[in-house]
């Protein structure tokens, strides 16, 4: 059965979505990144397969319209996925008057977790052991801290 699509809070949803991957600290909301890292992908391979048909494409207010239907086609199918309601709570809340509160909380907790699990909390997925005292292997402690166009030493002596 087809039911009506509220275009208003279909956007919102998914600019509060779009918010929480841009601020969410590094090891967290990690679902709700890696689902909106591949709506873009789907959407640029959609947008690729047309220009390869020789259709026009665009960047307007429609091409953003169609990633956020897209979003809620997700949700619709996938009603237990709590994440994404608390990745748009964080992506609504994130831009008020209780950010820092609520970006410390969230290091917190992160770290809370991280603790209690006996691999690295790296979100590639390394599968090392985490250093004493640390929710991060080593290495990937070094690459964490490292600028982001400072050179990687691993493999040095």
């Amino acid at each position: 059965m087809r039911r009506a699509i509220d275009l208003t809070t279909t956007i919102t949803q998914f600019q509060r979505l779009a918010r929480c991957v841009e601020e969410a600290p590094r090891a967290t909301y990690v679902d709700a990144k890696n689902l909106r890292t591949l709506i873009g992908d789907a959407f640029d391979a959609f947008n690729a397969s047309l220009r390869e048909a020789g259709l026009a494409v665009d960047n307007t207010d429609k091409a953003f319209e169609l990633e956020a239907h897209m979003y809620e086609y997700v949700k619709r199918c996938n009603p237990e996925a709590y994440f994404l309601m608390t990745a748009e709570g964080f992506g609504h809340h994130i831009d008020g008057p209780a950010r820092e509160r609520i970006l410390q909380n969230l290091r917190e907790s992160r770290e809370t977790v991280m603790r209690s699990r006996m691999v690295c909390a790296h979100p590639a997925g390394c599968a090392m052991p985490p250093a004493e005292g640390d929710v991060f292997c080593a290495d990937c402690r070094s690459a964490l801290n490292r600028e982001p166009n400072e050179p990687s030493t691993a493999g040095e002596s």
